[in-house]
Parts: structure tokens; sequence; C-alpha cells
């Protein structure tokens, strides 16, 4: 028994010197008390711990630091244990989306239709609804300006053109009777072609 105890510790210190240098090779903003807590979820596997500080430095902004107060600890230690199976360890993310908001305007021919403003309208709803459902909604699809102007320019035989303006926003709603920050990360601004060109 002192033997396992003994290599597992062994283990957790490489471990951890391990997970350390990779951080500060990354120019990750984790603590050490951080890192430790990584290392014992992980049970000293090497392959768990990177996982795990992954994802935690993915979900972090980059000028804050990995940190947690030992009641943090404690709680996500006990709150994780029922579910550790083999080598999994579930870990929670907040998510951010960023949404956007499409002003769109139509030049129709009229003499080329028979449907009247606000089929066309619903039919370019229509477009727009699959392109959201067919090319965004899987995960770290890109939005393609371009592609979505032809599909909208495709709704109807009788459309001659379109202007988009897409805006981009971020929803959160905030506690009531609580003092919180909240950071909205726009980490993908739109290509600008020149300057002055937005």
């Amino acid at each position: 028994m002192l033997y396992q105890n003994l290599s597992y510790q062994k283990l957790a210190l490489n471990c951890y010197i391990f997970i350390k240098k990779v951080k500060n090779e990354e120019n990750g903003n984790a603590s050490d008390d951080a890192l430790k807590l990584i290392v014992k979820i992980s049970e000293g596997s090497v392959r768990d711990a990177l996982s795990l500080l992954d994802r935690a430095l993915l979900s972090l902004d980059k000028n804050k630091e990995l940190d947690l107060t030992s009641a943090q600890k404690t709680n996500l230690e006990n709150a994780l244990a029922p579910y550790k199976v083999a080598s999994i360890t579930p870990v929670v993310v907040d998510a951010e989306t960023t949404s956007l908001i499409l002003g769109i305007t139509i030049m129709f021919d009229t003499s080329a239709t028979t449907y009247t403003g606000d089929q066309i309208a619903s039919l370019v709803a229509t477009t727009v609804s699959n392109y959201n459902t067919s090319d965004l909604q899987s995960f770290n699809k890109p939005f393609r300006h371009s592609a979505l102007l032809g599909l909208i320019d495709n709704s109807d035989n009788s459309i001659l053109n379109n202007t988009t303006v897409v805006t981009m926003a971020q929803y959160y709603t905030p506690t009531l009777g609580t003092s919180n920050s909240k950071i909205l990360n726009f980490a993908n601004p739109f290509y600008s072609l020149h300057s002055g060109h937005r």
C-alpha cells in the first residue's frame, strides 16, 4: 500500500511539472493551486490533465488567471467525484454565442413574379432560416456573407439584388440586486478589406 502511494505521488508530481511546463510554453494563465487541482482530478494521468488544462484555458478570457478558492476547489471535487468513470471527468463551461442580426433590403422586379412583396420577404426569411440551420448551427462553422447574399438573390427569379447589413450581438441577462461584471467578447471580428471599410 505504501508503495502505491509513493508511486502515485511521483506520478502526480511528474504530471504537475509537465502541465506547468505546457502552461508556461502556451503562455496560459493558471495558478499553481489550479494546476494541482487539475492533477488531483486527473489522478496523475498526463493525458487527462492536459485535456482539463486545455479546456480550462480555452474557456477563460486571456487576461484572467485560472485560480480557485479553496472552497471552490472542495466543492468541485465533491460535486465531480461521483461522476468519474475511468478517465472521463465532466467539465462545465459557460458557452458564449455570438448572434447575427441581419437587416435585409431586397430589390425585385414585380413584372417578373406573381408574388407580393410580403411573399418575397417570406421566401427570403425561409432562405435565411435554412442557411442558419444548414451552415451555422454546427460548432465552429464560419458565416459567409457572400454565400448568404447569393442564396437570398436566388430565393426567387424576380429578385434583382439585395443589401444585407450584418450586426454582431451577444445577449446577457443580468441578475437583479447583485453587483457583477460581464465582458462581452467578440473574439472573431469581421475581416476589414482596408482601413475605413467596415
